[in-house]
């Protein structure tokens, strides 16, 4: 028995003592290794993700790869991204129509605002203000309108010419 403390400290058998120093000493000398194991093993997890990635991406272009063979698939792909039509076929362009797919949009997020808990008078203001618009130029004011506005100014006199011969 070994007296820790002193002479009233605690009696520790040796053996414990001992027992106590084999694993931390064990603790010291198995550490790095686990630690080298676990840092190992996550990187082996994420290098497994990413195959997984790459075979999910490689079987999505080989399937898109595939439709490509296909001719209804390659006229499709023609007449929608590059405009082309077949022979004897007439195609319309419509002019204008993204102001309506702008107009929609707005409204989708005026709408998606209102929502958000803004208050009811902006939600009105805003309304009014959707409402009153229109795409005509507004009347000029008065002031606009081609009257005059300048403010009149009096003329300054100017001096007569001298006579040449100096005489007045």
């Amino acid at each position: 028995m070994l007296q820790l403390g002193g002479p009233d400290g605690i009696a520790v058998p040796a053996r414990v003592l001992i027992l106590a120093l084999v694993l931390l000493f064990a603790f010291v000398i198995t550490f790095p290794a686990l630690r080298g194991y676990l840092s190992q093993q996550a990187q082996y997890d994420a290098i497994m993700r990413q195959l997984q990635e790459a075979r999910a991406t490689s079987t999505a272009l080989e399937s898109e790869l595939a439709r490509w063979d296909d001719d209804a698939y390659v006229r499709a792909q023609a007449r929608e991204r590059l405009s082309y039509v077949m022979p004897g076929e007439t195609t319309y362009v419509v002019v204008g129509a993204d102001q309506f797919e702008d107009q929609t949009k707005a409204a989708a997020k005026a709408a998606a605002e209102a929502e958000a808990g803004s208050p009811w008078y902006s939600v009105l203001r805003e309304s009014a203000e959707v409402a009153g618009a229109t795409d005509e130029q507004a009347p000029p004011e008065e002031s606009q309108r081609g009257w005059s506005t300048a403010v009149p100014t009096v003329p300054t006199p100017t001096p007569e010419p001298a006579d040449e011969s100096g005489a007045q």
